[in-house]
């Protein structure tokens, strides 16, 4: 028997460990960048309505930080994008949900994948061509839009608690719009069914909160100044 086979098959399996733990703590940094953006980002539930595109701007060096811890990803050799892709799901998850939240305060829309690239200088796989660059995954990519609604949903109630009972509206508006877009898809990936089918959760609280402004005919309390936000 040739042992020299083993000793191979066991260096190989140590510069895998070793790449492994290396890539971990790569995205461990980019975990904590992202934690801050969204900590960062949780304002939107204490502050008005008008004061979002000054938290969006002061945004701009968390992307920044975002961006950097990227890098490193962005430099990885094909053959570990496809085999180890997995370390990185989760993160790059959130860094869509993190981009989706933020066009949706300075714009009020969606976010495409233009928006992602603008944000954090990395592309969406959007069709199925081999790759030759490190990407956002069209899967990582509407997980993140999935997380929206949950966030959004919050922002409703808070947004009455705080006087604004237009943003509701807007967000209803906006959440059914996403909802009926996203049932055009035949999603069979389970993890993708299972956050669309959260949705409709999101979708009747902020019914709720639509309903109870209606019947409490709050937008038309006179005692609630115009700029109540």
């Amino acid at each position: 028997m040739d042992d020299q086979i083993f000793e191979k098959i066991q260096k190989k399996f140590d510069q895998d460990t070793e790449l492994r733990e290396s890539l971990k703590k790569i995205v461990n940094e980019l975990e904590q960048a992202l934690t801050v953006t969204k900590v960062k980002l949780q304002k939107i539930h204490s502050i008005k309505s008008t004061e979002f595109p000054e938290l969006v701007k002061s945004l701009e060096p968390n992307f920044a930080t975002i961006r950097e811890k990227l890098a490193p990803l962005k430099a990885l050799e094909l053959d570990v994008l496809y085999r180890l892709s997995g370390i990185w799901f989760h993160a790059m998850q959130v860094t869509s949900f993190v981009v989706a939240l933020t066009v949706y305060l300075d714009r009020g829309e969606l976010a495409g994948v233009d928006d992602v690239e603008k944000y954090l200088g990395v592309k969406v796989t959007v069709d199925n061509n081999p790759i030759s660059e490190f990407r956002m995954s069209i899967e990582e990519y509407i997980l993140g839009l999935l997380s929206l609604p949950n966030e959004l949903s919050r922002l409703a109630i808070n947004s009455v608690t705080a006087g604004n009972f237009e943003l509701p509206k807007q967000i209803s508006t906006f959440v059914n719009n996403l909802n009926m877009a996203f049932q055009q898809l035949n999603l069979k990936n389970d993890s993708l069914r299972r956050n669309f089918d959260a949705i409709k959760y999101d979708v009747k609280k902020i019914e709720e909160v639509i309903y109870d402004i209606s019947v409490r005919s709050l937008g038309k309390r006179k005692d609630v100044p115009d700029s109540a936000n």
